[in-house]
């Protein structure tokens, strides 16, 4: 009989210490400033599919470090590994409006010489952060070129379909 109390009280410990990792365990896996996140999204725009991340590799980011637009943050924010959700920025939310005021004019001196300016409707040039761009000429001069420097997805509501696929406390998802 002895046996049998130690037994239940040892099963009833186990229990509540599984209890109380399952509780702790799933208040981690809440999105919020400093969790490492894994997310797959469609982002359409104009009922185009402009990326989708599904079967590819996940976005993955830490949230509350501006990795990503701060609205979109705000939508993910308090969602668990699981959850699906269906959004839209606008786009004053997501990458402003559109302007001519992002227009650049810069000499073609800037430019190697060998580039050849005769019907160029893009250039790809790299960005402060080291990236390759393409950026959209918008015309012709005989000594410069009008470059639009408008983020593509400028003018644009965003709307996303998203799934939270990992949620860590650290810093590393594998």
């Amino acid at each position: 009989m002895k046996r049998l109390l130690n037994f239940m009280i040892v099963f009833l410990l186990l229990g509540m210490t599984s209890s109380v990792y399952a509780v702790v365990n799933e208040e981690s896996q809440v999105i919020e400033n400093g969790k490492k996140v894994k997310v797959d999204f469609i982002l359409t725009t104009g009922g185009k599919i402009f990326t989708n991340t599904e079967g590819k590799k996940p976005l993955e980011y830490v949230h509350g470090s501006n990795a990503i637009l701060s609205e979109l943050e705000k939508q993910l924010e308090g969602l668990k590994v699981g959850d699906k959700k269906e959004f839209t920025l606008s786009s004053e939310e997501a990458y402003g409006l559109y302007s001519s005021d992002n227009f650049r004019e810069f000499p073609k001196s800037k430019f190697p010489e060998i580039l050849d300016f005769t019907n160029l409707e893009t250039l790809n040039l790299k960005s402060k952060e080291g990236k390759w761009v393409s950026v959209p000429v918008r015309e012709i001069k005989d000594d410069s070129v009008i470059l639009d420097l408008n983020h593509p997805l400028a003018g644009k509501d965003l709307h996303y379909v998203v799934t939270i696929l990992d949620i860590q406390s650290d810093k590393t998802i594998e």
